[in-house]
């Protein structure tokens, strides 16, 4: 696990924190997030809660591939996720994100938005990347049913579906 502390994003007072869990899928982002979350006495936004909505419309098993445009109609949850935080959290509450690693564009636009909401909470920010081993982490993906849940797989679900 590798942490990267944003120094632009110095405590302030009682500020909550804000943490960023990066990864691929299978890393257990959502696992030690909400341990994270548990720990700081705040609130995980994982990232398959806010695709959910609109990824249950299509029954997404994880694997087929998804309709062409269909995160443009995602955007607008997360934007909404986002302004609710800065606008209506206490400023004391802490938050732990969890996002898939994305090295394009995208990714670090994404990346951007949560530092400078932390910024403009003044609260600390703290990106941290997940990484295990191959095999673990096939073990993790390796089970559709998971991915409908909208949670990490459990060693019941990995020995059902072999």
């Amino acid at each position: 696990m590798e942490t990267s502390p944003d120094s632009a994003s110095a405590p302030t007072g009682d500020a909550g924190c804000v943490v960023l869990m990066l990864g691929y899928p299978g890393m257990g982002k959502r696992t030690v997030g909400a341990e994270v979350a548990r720990q700081l006495g705040g609130v995980l936004v994982d990232n398959a809660l806010i695709n959910r909505p609109v990824l249950e419309l299509f029954q997404w098993d994880g694997i087929e591939p998804l309709p062409a445009g269909v995160w443009d109609y995602v955007a607008p949850i997360r934007a909404t996720v986002m302004r609710a935080i800065e606008d209506l959290a206490p400023a004391t509450e802490s938050f732990v994100f969890t996002n898939v690693l994305d090295d394009g564009p995208q990714g670090a636009a994404r990346y951007e938005a949560i530092r400078a909401l932390a910024t403009r909470r003044g609260s600390p920010f703290l990106a941290v990347m997940l990484t295990c081993d191959i095999d673990i982490q096939v073990s993790r993906i390796d089970t559709p049913i998971a991915w409908r849940c909208g949670r990490e797989p459990t060693r019941r679900d990995i020995a059902g579906t072999r």
